[in-house]
């Protein structure tokens, strides 16, 4: 499914964006461990579309730009390791391209707070802890306090 909505003509760059860095692109710029005939778990799947993604964002193929995106502190340091990584390949997968992190104007998407009210969610992980007791409220101030400090580690060109 994910395969086929970022393959769409009218595909929004923020989706495309969003697919792209929850599909953990830095485990596939260089993997060379699956083949379609021959596919190692979702890998080869993953491997595609983020090839394909970060193609396709490096060719200005994704007009579409109406959806508001905002990388936050952790997709930014992922996205200087993955450059990292990539001079590091003799023949990446992909580029990392700048337009693979820059902040995009748009509507913005509403979640349901109802379903995100249940519990404490923070980037690629969820934490069941009730709201508002101590152990949340510490839990989540720590998580601020290591995205803080990893900002000052970003360049300054992906510093806000």
């Amino acid at each position: 499914m994910l395969d086929w909505i970022v393959r769409q003509a009218e595909c929004d760059v923020a989706t495309a964006l969003t697919i792209f860095w929850r599909g953990q692109p830095a485990c596939w710029i260089g993997d060379a461990g699956s083949t379609p005939d021959r596919p190692n778990g979702f890998s080869y799947l993953n491997r595609r579309i983020c090839a394909y993604i970060a193609n396709r964002i490096g060719e200005g193929g994704y007009p579409r730009s109406k959806i508001a995106y905002a990388p936050d502190t952790w997709t930014k340091k992922d996205y200087v390791d993955l450059a990292e990584q990539e001079k590091r390949l003799d023949n990446p997968l992909f580029r990392t391209h700048p337009d693979l992190i820059h902040d995009r104007n748009g509507r913005t998407i509403e979640n349901d707070a109802a379903f995100y009210a249940r519990q404490d969610f923070h980037h690629s992980f969820d934490c069941e802890l009730p709201g508002d007791t101590p152990r949340s409220d510490a839990v989540m101030e720590r998580v601020g306090k290591i995205e803080r400090a990893m900002v000052s580690l970003l360049p300054s060109w992906l510093r806000r």
